[in-house]
């Protein structure tokens, strides 16, 4: 199947199990459906040895604002094993920077208004080693760490976080011989 960025996107049943369980535990105050999703777009192909751009963009499916802590999602940048990468079968390690952290503040949270989104571009080259391959997979692993519907209570402390896993897609890409 293709996106609406030109990418296959593929789903696998443990994939599709774990849909039906994040939509459960992310539904809205209706329980409509999901509160958020996210999306990632990418090249059809990048050249061996040059820069690898990701979009990720996050979008809120609810009626109300939210405020989403950015810490182990794109929105912040590459700070932690937020993606998994399989080029041509191989998972590829993280070898980015690791942060560990105390409680957040206010800065940290990004509001997204209803039915809006937040976008950021990674490149997944500066902590992934990527070489020369047929097919790289790319799926984030899609937990948000605390979502916040009323400003006020910001920032909340660690133990008092609602996380929740949300769902979205995948993207594959080319990298050729530079």
């Amino acid at each position: 199947m293709c996106s609406m960025y030109g990418q296959r996107q593929r789903k696998n049943s443990r994939e599709e199990r774990n849909m039906v369980s994040m939509t459960r535990q992310s539904r809205g105050e209706g329980g409509g459906g999901p509160l958020l999703r996210y999306r990632l777009a990418a090249e059809p192909g990048y050249p061996a040895g040059q820069p690898i751009l990701i979009r990720f963009t996050l979008e809120n499916m609810a009626d109300g604002d939210l405020w989403v802590l950015t810490w182990y999602t794109p929105l912040e940048g590459l700070m932690g094993r937020i993606f998994t990468v399989t080029c041509d079968g191989r998972e590829i390690l993280y070898e980015g920077m690791m942060v560990k952290r105390g409680d957040p503040g206010s800065k940290d949270y990004m509001h997204i208004s209803p039915h809006g989104s937040v976008s950021a571009v990674v490149d997944l080259s500066e902590a992934y080693p990527l070489h020369a391959c047929r097919e790289c997979r790319v799926r984030f692993r899609g937990r948000i760490h605390d979502v916040v519907r009323a400003k006020g209570t910001l920032p909340r402390k660690s133990d008092d976080h609602e996380g929740m896993d949300i769902e979205g897609n995948s993207v594959i890409f080319r990298i050729g011989e530079g």
